[in-house]
């Protein structure tokens, strides 16, 4: 494979991450959330499931009661992470 290649893959990889990422920004049931909230909602009592979306580079939760998602970029809950330590 030749770096031109391996470029053209990765902007392709990026397109679709991007694409399913905005597919998910329009949806009524699911919400972006900051790092702080997702952390808060991971550890709290209410009935939750992991709700991943490796296709989209996103973390995810469903609340069980009402079926509603709530998401952070992988990468920015990775940032989040190495800055408090």
């Amino acid at each position: 494979m030749t770096i031109g290649q391996d470029f053209r893959q990765d902007v392709d990889r990026m397109r679709d991450l991007e694409s399913r990422r905005n597919e998910l920004r329009n949806c009524s049931d699911c919400e972006f959330v900051e790092p702080e909230e997702f952390l808060q909602r991971a550890v709290s009592r209410e009935p939750l499931m992991r709700a991943d979306d490796p296709t989209a580079s996103l973390l995810g939760l469903i609340e069980l009661a009402t079926g509603r998602r709530f998401v952070i970029e992988a990468e920015k809950m990775a940032s989040f992470s190495a800055m408090i330590g």
